[in-house]
């Protein structure tokens, strides 16, 4: 019967996706609240160009709940901070965040060990040359259980 067939395909998917089984981790595994160690963009146009924004002195803070929302707050050097809201998941083996209000999604690969969650990989933007336009770049992130 290809439509039940379907239907338990879209349960499987969901379940993946949420990270409520399907050989996901739980998401119990993700609560609490994270500081970075690294926060890195790299150009993709030139990927000897990165910039990352912990070193340079800046802290990114998020706060995974165990309900799938998240709240983030980024400091960058010399910055006032910015606050950002959404929503996470992870899968087997890809970690999503979806903030509030955008209309896209960033997907990391990752690697959950202990307290520290890294995460690579996710097609962003960031103004490497500092003159007000965005390069395609990837994010990747190292985060510490406080």
């Amino acid at each position: 019967m290809p439509g039940s067939r379907f239907a338990v395909f879209a349960a499987l998917a969901l379940s993946l996706a949420c990270g409520d089984g399907g050989g996901g981790p739980s998401r119990d595994k993700f609560a609490g609240t994270w500081d970075a160690t690294k926060l890195e963009f790299t150009n993709t146009a030139n990927t000897s160009e990165k910039v990352d924004i912990i070193a340079l002195g800046g802290t990114y803070v998020i706060d995974l709940a165990s309900s799938g929302s998240y709240s983030a707050v980024l400091t960058p050097p010399g910055g006032a901070p910015e606050v950002t809201t959404g929503t996470w998941s992870a899968s087997a083996d890809i970690f999503t965040l979806k903030e509030t209000g955008t209309s896209g999604n960033m997907k990391f690969d990752y690697d959950l060990s202990g307290n520290t969650l890294t995460a690579s990989g996710a097609n962003t933007e960031f103004d490497f040359d500092q003159d007000d336009v965005q390069e395609p770049a990837r994010l990747s992130v190292v985060l510490v259980r406080q």
